[in-house]
């Protein structure tokens, strides 16, 4: 039996054309006044236009969206602002700290801690320049201004746009949003938040371009309230995830090859207005080619026999990148690590060994699969607190990565007379935050009255 569509309800007394909603399909909409509420309970993906709606509406504790989150039912909002993400994160306990063109957000119910999951087409990141070299001296370094306006919507359909659709669409088929039951311990108390950001961008220089490559970042943090018998702090951990896609190569041959990925970082640094957190482990730190690591830490929880006991929280990453390196950008709290292309040339210093890539006669080397393609990364990082934090917890990323085209010229016979590289770089700071409220021990019980 032929299963029924998923139902898209779109609130709002008109529909107004988004590039999201409108690659989901409009005539799959149902259009429907907030007052509907019988059509809103029912939507298999509820979406609602901050563009038409107030922020208010997500502050109303009776409201149709707190009651559509709270059921499991994944809401699509779009072109949030800032304060819009702080709405959604009174309700669902974390956010995005920044706008975006749309957030996909679930809140699952799980044991013992509130869950959601986010994601969020983002707008273009910031390209810092680019710079050329020759072989022969000439216009070193020469940098130029980056392009692209940070805020409109992505009107070309690009990787990341499909990539948000088809989370779209996979949420909204599966019409019930199961239970997620972790692997923790009865009695710690933790909170889990989930985010994706799909973020489009293009590498170009010299007039030259490869097509849309995109930067996926997905974060899975965890925070846990660490109790003993003298004192209490808590552990914040995070597992990221990052997928950089170079879009379709300008060039690709032994005349020609770009732009390809060179390097990719990716650092994390918490902060709140209550506390500060100290930095406990990390993984990967070092490695080339291949590198297994693990970070971990120990806390303590207080079970319901009584007394204390500990839980330890671990991730392990392993990865296999064909002539990538990794090493640590760690400074104070600020944590992650910078892979790095590591032959035919250092992608972590092409200023300097970009030349590296050419063979004797001046035509370029072949490329590791993770430049010319998808280069897909993981890291681990783990802080404490020395005190209680309470309220929201910001989590910033400090991501940044390059890609570079190399060029022979006048090749005759195989033998080319001159050589060159250009290379386009780009930085991304998005912020996400985590709420830190449920993370604080029990009060002491009141004592009993004595009786005479």
């Amino acid at each position: 039996m032929k299963s029924s569509a998923p139902k898209l309800v779109y609130v709002g007394d008109e529909y107004l054309p988004h590039p999201v909603t409108d690659r989901l399909g409009t005539r799959t909409l149902t259009v429907v006044d907030p007052n509907q509420l019988r059509q809103i309970e029912s939507a298999d993906l509820l979406i609602y236009d901050c563009r038409r709606n107030l922020s208010d509406d997500l502050a109303d504790a009776d409201g149709y969206l707190r009651k559509a989150l709270q059921a499991g039912t994944p809401v699509l909002f779009l072109s949030p602002a800032a304060n819009d993400h702080k709405g959604i994160g009174a309700i669902a306990g974390g956010a995005l700290a920044i706008p975006s063109v749309a957030t996909l957000v679930v809140v699952r119910p799980g044991a013992g801690g509130k869950r959601a999951d986010h994601y969020a087409l983002c707008y273009p990141p910031t390209g810092l320049g680019d710079s050329e070299t020759r072989r022969d001296g000439s216009d070193q370094n020469e940098r130029t201004p980056a392009c692209c306006d940070d805020r409109p919507p992505p009107k070309r359909v690009d990787p990341s746009l499909l990539a948000f659709i088809r989370k779209a669409k996979q949420l909204a088929a599966a019409k019930q949003v199961p239970a997620t039951v972790e692997d923790i311990p009865t009695g710690l108390v933790y909170v889990f938040q989930t985010y994706s950001c799909y973020a489009p961008f293009t590498y170009s220089g010299d007039g030259n371009s490869n097509g849309a490559g995109s930067l996926t970042v997905s974060l899975t943090v965890w925070g846990f309230l660490n109790q003993s018998a003298s004192q209490s702090s808590q552990v914040l951990g995070i597992q990221s995830t990052y997928s950089l896609n170079p879009g379709s190569l300008y060039d690709d041959d032994d005349q020609g090859t770009g732009f390809v990925n060179c390097y990719l970082q990716g650092v994390i640094t918490p902060s709140s207005s209550s506390g500060s957190f100290n930095f406990i482990d990390q993984a990967p730190t070092t490695g080339a080619n291949s590198w297994t690591e693990t970070a971990q830490t120990i806390v303590n929880y207080a079970p319901a026999t009584g007394g204390f006991d500990t839980y330890t929280y671990t991730t392990t990453i392993t990865e296999a990148l064909d002539s990538w390196s990794v090493q640590p950008e760690t400074s104070g709290s600020s944590v992650g690590p910078m892979w790095y292309l590591n032959s035919p040339c250092n992608g972590s210093d092409i200023p300097n060994t970009w030349s590296d890539a050419f063979n004797w006669h001046d035509e370029v080397e072949g490329f590791p699969g993770p430049s010319t393609g998808a280069l897909g990364t993981s890291a681990s990082a783990i802080w404490g607190t020395s005190n209680l934090v309470t309220g929201s917890v910001n989590i910033g990323a400090a991501l940044g990565w390059e890609g570079t085209w190399f060029d022979s010229e006048d090749c005759f016979l195989g033998i080319c007379s001159s050589t060159s590289a250009y290379w386009n770089w780009w930085t991304w700071n998005p912020v996400f935050w985590i709420d830190f409220t449920p993370l604080q021990p029990p009060s002491p019980s009141p004592p009993s009255a004595s009786h005479a």
